[in-house]
């Protein structure tokens, strides 16, 4: 179930979903429930826009015990001329019975317009990710940059 509202340079949204979960292993099978559900915005203020996330989930009743994912993200965009640049930053934390980490993330990127049909790009992204036990890191970064054809 969602809804969305969009009135002038604001919009907002909010979603929920709860559905059966069925999860089968060597040591047996469960049914379960995950649940998950969002709220967020964006509002363009003219020489900007911005948005915000909030996140949700839960695994309940499998064999591999239950997870809650708890989250967020924040981003904005900067129109200027033919460039476009963009940058956001989220995070998510999970815990439960057979995980528990959590995952930050960043990411900048800039779009360029040549004309109505071509827009070269280069972005950067990285994301670290900490187990709560061990306080192991695993971190991951990639660097991307393109053209794009629209037709």
């Amino acid at each position: 179930v969602d809804a969305v509202y969009t009135g002038g340079p604001l919009t907002v949204a909010v979603a929920f979903d709860s559905t059966p979960t069925s999860v089968s292993n060597v040591g047996g099978s469960a049914t379960g429930k995950t649940t998950a559900w969002k709220v967020e915005g964006g509002y363009d203020l003219g020489v900007a826009s911005v948005h915000a996330a909030l996140i949700g989930a839960n695994l309940s009743g499998t064999p591999f015990g239950s997870d809650k994912d708890n989250g967020y993200a924040l981003s904005v965009k900067v129109p200027a001329g033919k460039w476009t640049m963009s940058a956001g930053f989220g995070s998510v934390s999970t815990s439960g019975d057979d995980l528990n980490q959590k995952t930050t993330a960043m990411g900048v990127q800039g779009l360029y317009a040549f004309n109505g049909n071509f827009t070269g790009y280069v972005g950067y992204r990285t994301y670290t990710t900490t187990q709560d036990v061990g306080g192991a890191e695993t971190k991951n970064t990639k660097l991307g940059m393109g053209l794009t054809f629209s037709y």
